[in-house]
């Protein structure tokens, strides 16, 4: 199960990302959640460029783990 995260890391962490951006704007368009009370306004801009830095730190790297078969060529 270990392994399958670390494979799948890039893809779980953009759904989690993408669902923290998207889903308090959806609650607040249907008149639930104002966006100022999940991250405040004035921290939005550092949370939205904390998850552009991990997505680009994630991505280059191989869905190969060291112990994989294909890692030892």
């Amino acid at each position: 199960m270990i392994k399958t995260l670390r494979r799948w890391r890039t893809w779980i962490f953009n759904t989690v990302a993408g669902l923290a951006v998207a889903v308090p704007q959806i609650l607040d368009q249907l008149g639930g959640v104002y966006w100022g009370d999940v991250i405040s306004p004035k921290y939005l801009p550092y949370f939205t460029l904390f998850v552009l830095l991990v997505n680009i730190w994630m991505r280059p790297r191989a869905a190969v783990l060291p112990d994989d078969d294909e890692a030892q060529r």
